[in-house]
C-alpha cells in the first residue's frame, strides 16, 4: 500500500511539474 501511494504521489507531482513547464514554455514563446 505504501509503495503504491508513493508512486501515485510521484506521478501527480510529475504531472504538476509538466503542466507548469508547459505554461512557462508557452509564455516564453509569446514573449518572443
Amino acid at each position: 500500500m505504501r509503495k503504491q501511494t508513493t508512486k501515485n504521489y510521484c506521478e501527480k507531482t510529475k504531472q504538476k511539474v509538466f503542466k507548469l513547464n508547459n505554461k512557462n514554455v508557452k509564455q516564453q514563446k509569446k514573449k518572443k
